[in-house]
């Protein structure tokens, strides 16, 4: 959703696109965050993250994830000595 902006993407968002991005949820509650379950195959203007804030909480949500899992990672390596 990040990259899919424009037009141009839709053969792309077609092709990745799989129902279990309707169940995607955000982090926490707030207005401003639309929810995934109206996302279809077919990309529209109303796909990408259309606000400021949907995309930095994107963000946030994939560096945290990111990071947890490195942290797990390295507890499990940890663990091992």
């Amino acid at each position: 959703m990040l990259n899919c902006i424009t037009k141009y993407y839709s053969e792309f968002w077609k092709d990745v696109w799989s129902d279990y991005y309707k169940m995607g949820t955000w982090s926490k509650q707030d207005k401003r965050l639309h929810s995934f379950s109206s996302l279809t195959e077919n990309w529209t203007h109303d796909t990408p993250l259309s606000n400021y804030f949907e995309r930095r909480q994107a963000l946030v949500e994939i560096y945290t994830s990111l990071f947890s899992g490195r942290m797990r990672t390295i507890h499990g390596m940890m663990q091992k000595r």
